[in-house]
C-alpha cells in the first residue's frame, strides 16, 4: 500500500476514508498554502469538498481563479481567505471522476490520462457558473466559436437550461425540427441557433433529450464506484477504453473547431481582397482609374526618361525582330 501514498491522481475524487486520506496527503504535498491550515483543519474542510463531489484539480483552480475566470493577485493570506475563495464557487470548477485506489496505483498523475475540464452533454446546469461553463463547453465542441461572443451564446441558452434542457436537448433542438425533420444545413449564426430553438416553444417543458443535474450526475457516479469492484483489472481496462474513446472524440473535435476557424480566415482575407459587390451597399463598385505611363507596346511602364519599356530596349538591344520592327 505504499505505492498508493506516493501519488494520487488530480482529478479523481475520493471516496471512502483511505482514499480522502491519500488525496489530502497528496494536496499537502504539491501546495504550499495548505500549511496555512492545522491538519486537523485542513482534513474537515476537504472532507466537505470530497463529499460534495470536489477533486483536488478542482480545489487548486478555486485557490487560484475567481468564477468569472480572472485570476487572485496573490495567493490566500490565511486559511480563512482560502475558505471564502472556496465559497465563492456553488460548482466545483473542475469535473472530477472517482478513480478509486487501483487507478490511482495503475496511473499516478500520468498526464496522458488528465480528464479536461469539460460538461457532460446530459448534464443540465442549474446556477450562472454552470450555465457559463455548459456554454463554452458547447461553444467550442458544436463549432459555434466563431458565431459571437460567449456572452451572446450564454443569453440564448439560460432560458433553456432554466427549464430543464441538457446540451444535448439543445443541440438536437438546432438540428432537428418538431416534426422529427432535419435540418439540411447547420446553424450558420447565433440568430440562426435562436429562432430554430423559438421553433421548439410550445414543447419547452418536454425537452427531446433527458437530462439530470450535476449533483445527480456526481450522485450516480459516485453509487456506481461503490457498487463495482474498483480493485480489479476489469474496472481499470473498463476505464482506459472509455478514456482512450474520449480522446479520440476531443481529437475529432478540435480538428473541426480548427478547419473551421481556418476557413473563416481565409474568407475574411480574400473579401478583404475581392469584396463582393453585394455586400458594397451605398458604395462606389467601379474600379478606381489608372493612369500608367505606358509604352506603345502596351506590356510595360515606359522608362525614366525613356520612350520605351524595358523590354523593348532589350529587344532593341538583342537584335531580335519585335525590337527591330520597333
Amino acid at each position: 500500500m505504499e505505492v498508493l501514498v506516493a501519488e494520487w491522481p488530480e482529478i479523481a475524487i475520493p471516496v471512502g476514508e483511505r482514499e480522502v486520506e491519500l488525496a489530502t496527503t497528496g494536496l499537502r504535498a504539491s501546495q504550499s498554502w495548505t500549511f496555512l491550515f492545522t491538519l486537523a483543519a485542513l482534513s474537515e474542510n476537504l472532507h466537505v469538498l470530497y463529499r460534495s463531489g470536489w477533486c483536488n484539480q478542482a480545489i487548486t483552480r478555486a485557490i487560484v481563479f475567481r468564477p468569472d475566470g480572472t485570476r487572485y493577485g496573490q495567493p490566500p493570506s490565511g486559511a480563512d481567505e482560502a475558505r471564502n475563495r472556496w465559497a465563492a464557487w456553488r460548482s466545483p470548477p473542475v469535473v472530477g471522476h472517482e478513480l478509486g485506489i487501483a487507478l490511482a496505483a495503475q496511473f499516478g498523475r500520468d498526464s496522458e490520462h488528465t480528464i479536461r475540464d469539460d460538461w457532460g452533454n446530459k448534464t443540465i446546469p442549474v446556477d450562472p457558473v454552470q450555465v457559463f461553463r455548459a456554454a463554452r463547453w458547447m461553444r467550442f465542441s458544436c463549432g459555434w466559436s466563431t458565431f459571437g461572443s460567449l456572452k451572446s451564446l450564454v443569453k440564448v441558452l439560460t432560458p433553456w437550461f432554466v427549464d430543464g434542457w441538457c446540451p444535448a436537448a439543445i443541440v438536437w433542438a438546432v438540428e432537428h425540427r418538431p416534426n422529427k425533420g432535419k435540418y439540411s444545413t447547420p446553424p450558420q449564426n447565433i440568430e440562426q441557433i435562436s429562432s430554430r430553438l423559438a421553433v421548439w416553444g410550445p414543447q419547452r417543458k418536454d425537452p427531446p433529450i433527458a437530462g439530470a443535474t450535476w449533483e445527480q450526475t456526481v450522485g450516480a457516479r459516485r453509487e456506481r464506484v461503490r457498487r463495482e469492484n474498483s480493485g480489479t483489472s476489469d474496472a481499470v481496462e473498463r476505464w482506459r477504453q472509455n478514456k482512450l474513446l474520449h480522446d479520440e472524440r476531443w481529437k475529432y473535435r478540435r480538428t473541426v473547431h480548427s478547419k473551421r476557424e481556418e476557413d473563416l480566415r481565409i474568407q475574411q482575407v480574400m473579401e478583404g481582397l475581392y469584396p463582393d459587390p453585394r455586400r458594397l451597399v451605398g458604395q462606389d463598385t467601379q474600379a478606381p482609374s489608372v493612369n500608367f505611363d505606358l509604352c506603345p507596346c502596351r506590356r510595360y511602364e515606359k522608362l525614366p526618361g525613356q520612350q520605351r519599356c524595358v523590354a523593348c530596349i532589350n529587344e532593341k538591344r538583342t537584335g531580335s525582330p519585335y525590337g527591330q520592327k520597333r
